[in-house]
């Protein structure tokens, strides 16, 4: 129903038409349909309007209760807006919901609040004066004590909060994500990290069962590509470990002396075209397949300006596991089309790094003679 409709029907003085109005009004009130205050104020100056021009008492009557509801409505929309209002302000103070939920349960003494909060009488007394100037606890004086209450604006705003999350994996949860956030940062800034240090890291927190921690993080590194275990139990970055293997494999030959590597390479380059899809690792691939005549190197530089055709038949070789992860993220198209085209499919890696589905490992060890 729109101003126009309800004008010429409340206008007409036909009882059935106002009653079709009434029955609108209450049909789109209950549905939220128009309800915006600009609209309710428009009905409201509307039915005002036209209640002089009304001599019969039902008539105005009638009037006035449509004038009432539009008027219920509209404060009603006033008083939600203030209240999430209330509901934003006070999510922006944590301390001040820590503090209200704690006497809603009865921890009415400041001295008992800051038992509760673990922070300073001194403390408590500036959050309680901050509460009583926003009008959500008042204080009286028993003795030498003066206890809190929550005012009825403050239970209301509570009871618009979410409830609290006390389940015990949330609070484990915060115990445990800084000590993975520091073991993750020093494995990428060291490239290694002894899991005795991460397990110390743990001991100061109340968690139940670290060594699940640990197994379940031991898992994850190695699911994500990111690191395996050496044998001093410690995670070693395994693209560290790979590339500083490759680095002596393609040095040496550059040298005219290949290794077990690019002898793989060259064996399966016999059978068919090979595309050996490399990151920045290692920067000398080309001169080290060089005298490869079958091998196709394709860099990410070649993948940003256009993926290259892929014809015939050919075997798919990655440099590394963790390169094929984020190729499959950033260039999923082309490598979805590489992987289901190639005959064979190969990557790189050393022993008890992370297995890929579908692809078959080239092992790489240290050189016996490094470069």
């Amino acid at each position: 129903m729109n101003l126009e409709t309800a004008r010429l029907a409340l206008e007409s003085g036909d009882m059935a038409n106002w009653s079709a109005v009434a029955r609108d009004l209450g049909r789109q009130l209950a549905a939220q349909v128009d309800r915006s205050k600009p609209w309710l104020l428009s009905f409201r100056r509307l039915v005002a309007g036209l209640r002089p021009r009304r001599a019969g008492d039902y008539d105005r009557g009638f009037l006035d209760a449509l004038e009432l509801v539009a008027t219920g409505f509209e404060r009603q929309l006033d008083d939600t807006v203030r209240d999430e209002t209330e509901v934003l302000q006070l999510r922006a103070h944590p301390s001040w919901i820590a503090a209200l939920r704690y006497i809603d349960q009865g921890v009415v003494r400041p001295s008992d609040l800051a038992e509760k909060l673990e922070v300073s009488p001194s403390a408590v007394t500036k959050l309680v004066d901050e509460l009583e100037q926003a009008h959500l606890v008042t204080q009286t004086t028993q003795g030498r004590e003066r206890p809190c209450r929550l005012t009825p604006r403050a239970r209301s705003v509570l009871g618009r909060l979410p409830p609290p999350d006390t389940t015990p994996v949330a609070s484990d949860v915060m115990l445990v994500v800084p000590a993975v956030v520091t073991c993750v940062t020093t494995l990428i800034r060291d490239r290694r990290v002894a899991r005795e240090r991460f397990l110390d890291s743990l001991r100061h927190t109340r968690i139940a069962n670290p060594a699940g921690v640990l197994e379940v993080l031991d898992r994850s590194l190695r699911d994500a590509s990111c690191a395996v275990l050496d044998d001093d139990d410690a995670w070693v970055a395994t693209d560290a470990a790979l590339l500083d293997r490759l680095q002596q494999h393609v040095a040496l030959a550059c040298q005219n002396r290949p290794g077990t590597v690019v002898e793989r390479l060259a064996r399966l380059s016999e059978r068919s075209e090979l595309v050996l899809r490399v990151g920045g690792g290692v920067s000398t691939w080309d001169s080290a397949v060089g005298q490869l005549g079958r091998i196709q190197v394709i860099r990410d530089d070649e993948l940003r300006c256009e993926a290259p055709l892929l014809a015939g038949e050919f075997q798919l070789v990655y440099e590394s596991p963790s390169l094929l992860v984020a190729d499959r993220r950033q260039w999923r198209e082309w490598t979805e089309r590489a992987t289901t085209a190639a005959i064979g499919r190969y990557h790189l890696g050393i022993a008890h790094g992370p297995v890929v589905p579908d692809f078959n490992l080239i092992e790489v060890e240290m050189p016996e003679y490094p470069a």
